[in-house]
């Protein structure tokens, strides 16, 4: 996700904790993470399957069943196909997704669902919410947990 001029300027408070549904700031009232972040996780194909065509089907039975089907309703967006590396062996790369859920609790939901109906394996489905949301918006460099901006601050 990236983040605007004014979400960065909106972000200068002190970031004290977070829940799965909010930013609790010093002295300001909670925001919604949603404003920021969504819960994620990432899909891929077997090697020797082409993850476009995969991808586009996906995305045409997303885009033809969103409004009422029982699992794809509760996909927000599926994202474009990205290189990552391997987790373990850097040198090897693969593509993936990334499958954006409205709501944290139904990624592990969704994940299954793709992976028994669509055949896509999936990835970074079981990393609690708070912690993905906050290691994804330090490295977005959008907030950082009581990040004081290199001021002085009481707690």
């Amino acid at each position: 996700m990236v983040k605007s001029t004014g979400e960065q300027k909106a972000m200068s408070d002190m970031l004290l904790g977070i829940s799965p549904d909010y930013l609790y700031f010093q002295g300001k009232t909670p925001k919604p993470v949603s404003d920021v972040h969504s819960p994620y996780f990432l899909a891929f194909t077997e090697v020797n399957a082409n993850i476009e065509t995969v991808r586009n089907k996906l995305l045409e039975q997303w885009d033809k069943n969103k409004a009422d089907h029982e699992k794809l309703s509760k996909i927000k967006e599926i994202g474009k196909i990205e290189t990552y590396r391997s987790f373990c062996d850097f040198n090897k790369t693969r593509k993936v997704f990334k499958v954006y859920t409205k709501e944290s609790y139904v990624v592990p939901e969704i994940s299954n669902y793709l992976f028994f109906e669509h055949n896509l394996s999936t990835a970074e489905h079981d990393i609690p919410y708070k912690q993905r949301a906050l290691t994804d918006l330090a490295a977005d460099d959008t907030v950082w947990l009581f990040d004081t901006f290199g001021e002085k601050k009481l707690v």
